[in-house]
């Protein structure tokens, strides 16, 4: 495959994911709503997982071991990069990674600010103590986390500044 055909199979591929977290909907489970993170975006996260452990096995095979230093490298920036679902509840908002073994929660009443990049879709909550979860566009149903966000926090949505102002 040449470089520019894989420069548009990628380019398309990213479509795909963007196209398919403005479509696909939250879930509701009990008083909570959870946006995970978009099946293939999971799937292309998957792929990159076994490139990358394939790499370090055929490295290492060949005597090469610095293709498991590199390779372990890599597949740890990769499971800090991929985003976690994100769960809205009465309590606040909850991150999860790593499996459910890395997991931040931002009560309500420490939630400073809500940042949003028009551009990109992205929106960020920060607490008073500078923690932050990341709402990326590889989440599902951005709409609807608007809308989370401004029931239990009364934040006004501005279509002129690129943040979102509690009130």
């Amino acid at each position: 495959m040449e470089s520019w055909q894989l420069f548009i199979l990628i380019v398309v591929a990213t479509r795909l994911v963007f196209l398919e977290a403005r479509r696909s909907r939250a879930r509701v489970e009990r008083t909570a709503i959870v946006f995970p993170v978009t099946t293939s975006y999971r799937f292309v996260g998957v792929a990159g997982t076994l490139l990358f452990t394939w790499m370090i096995v055929s490295g290492v095979a060949q005597g090469r071991w610095f293709a498991l230093v590199v390779g372990i490298l890599m597949l740890g920036l990769m499971m800090k990069a991929i985003p976690g679902p994100i769960t809205v509840s009465p309590s606040g908002i909850a991150e999860s990674r790593w499996l459910g073994l890395y997991r931040r929660q931002l009560p309500w009443d420490q939630i400073g600010a809500v940042l949003c990049d028009r551009r990109t879709g992205r929106m960020t909550a920060l607490s008073k103590d500078a923690a932050k979860i990341i709402f990326t566009q590889v989440h599902v149903d951005p709409q609807r986390f608007r809308e989370e966000i401004s029931r239990y926090h009364d934040i006004e949505i501005s279509s002129e500044s690129a943040s979102l102002n509690l009130t």
